[in-house]
């Protein structure tokens, strides 16, 4: 079943919040990206400076410079994956997961079983009509 403000959403015609990254999209993502999602992704919030410590911690020949670090964050946060928070010194960024789509699997099970039970009350009519 959907829940008030899903089915107040549809009611007001508002799209569907499919911005964000989802898990799947981590392995499309060029390796600049994917590092820094990885880093968000475990860190939650993070400040320029903290997420650039822990570029410096990874592995020589896989760590992007300062200028690819903040293009990809530029770019990511332009996509929508990322969410900058604050003004000048007090940035933060964070990952922008995409929202889970409701369950329809409640809903298909109650039609099926009220079609089933509509079906068995029709059957049951017409046998006693004819006998």
């Amino acid at each position: 079943m959907s829940g008030v403000f899903d089915r107040l959403s549809k009611k007001l015609g508002e799209k569907d919040d499919s911005s964000g990254i989802s898990p799947l999209d981590l392995a499309n993502l060029p390796q600049a990206q994917r590092q820094l999602m990885r880093i968000l992704l475990r860190e939650l919030e993070m400040s320029l400076s903290a997420l650039m410590g822990l570029v410096e911690e990874l592995p020589e020949g896989k760590r992007p410079t300062q200028a690819e670090v903040e293009e990809a964050l530029k770019s990511l946060a332009l996509e929508g994956w990322v969410i900058k928070m604050g003004e000048d010194a007090q940035i933060t960024y964070k990952a922008n997961l995409r929202r889970k789509a409701p369950s329809t699997l409640a809903q298909s099970i109650w039609s099926t079983l009220d079609a089933r039970i509509g079906e068995a009350k029709e059957s049951g009519l017409k046998k006693d009509q004819q006998g």
